[in-house]
């Protein structure tokens, strides 16, 4: 058998490297995978055990109130979105959420019902909501319009607890902790990159 040249050594080095970093990339992204997956699980939980406790979390304001005061609405509308450099610009965008909010957050979206915002002769828009009551049943989610309960197209967007407030949470009410929280800003990172 042939001796290889220092260039052959190096291809071969070189090869076996690339054959392991994509063996520890594929462990890697199931890793993620996985812890993510943990993280929608104990999310689930963490609502779950509240809920027993007869307890709802506002999407709005996040304070823990009895889920009898609770109420799920669907908002949609158009409203000002600020991005940029020291969010220096904007756009009017269209938007779809379901909130599930306290009784306070429930009373001051019902006074904004229907507000138009002022005209932006620039954009050529103007910002304005809606507040619909909403459910949630086997196959999706119900809005009351008109005094009839009818189904959303299922574009809306399902407004979710921040994690940080879920982990203070599962303290508080002595709900198992998620197990990894120095992963998410870590798995946010990626993700955004």
């Amino acid at each position: 058998m042939p001796k290889r040249t220092v260039l052959q050594n190096f291809e071969f080095e070189e090869k076996k490297i690339q054959a392991m970093a994509e063996e520890a990339d594929d462990k890697y992204k199931k890793l993620l995978h996985k812890i993510l997956n943990h993280k929608d699980k104990w999310r689930e939980l963490v609502l779950t055990m509240l809920s027993e406790k007869e307890l709802s979390v506002c999407t709005i304001c996040h304070v823990v109130s009895s889920e009898k005061e609770a109420s799920s609405v669907l908002l949609e509308g158009r409203r000002e979105f600020f991005h940029g450099h020291e969010d220096s610009l904007y756009t009017i965008k269209r938007f779809s959420e379901i909130h599930h909010l306290c009784l306070k957050c429930y009373e001051k979206v019902q006074k904004e019902d229907g507000i138009i915002g002022k005209c932006d002769g620039v954009l050529k828009g103007q910002s304005n909501l809606r507040a619909f009551p909403a459910k949630k049943d086997t196959k999706g989610h119900l809005i009351l319009v008109d005094g009839y309960w009818q189904y959303t197209n299922g574009t809306e967007t399902e407004i979710k607890i921040p994690d940080e407030k879920l982990i203070s949470l599962s303290q508080e009410y002595d709900i198992p902790s998620f197990k990894f929280p120095f992963m998410l800003s870590y798995i946010k990172t990626i993700i955004n990159n």
